[in-house]
């Protein structure tokens, strides 16, 4: 029985639901354009703040990098 990573699962679940949020909030665009939308959805994801923790994502502390 293969196995999965419920992290990464949780992550890409999290990316889906910002990029449907985005084609939505675009006037229903074809949801085939689901493509375009992924750098604003990239961008979203790295700069929200986790609910639990209060923090950014684990990369920005892992290379000392700041918010841009």
């Amino acid at each position: 029985m293969p196995q999965s990573n419920s992290i990464v699962e949780r992550a890409n679940g999290v990316i889906k639901r910002i990029i449907n949020k985005l084609i939505y909030d675009h006037m229903n665009e074809d949801y085939s354009k689901w493509s375009h939308f992924i750098d604003e959805a990239d961008k979203i994801y790295n700069n929200t703040k986790n609910v639990s923790t209060g923090k950014l994502p684990i990369m920005q502390y892992c290379f000392n990098r700041k918010k841009i």
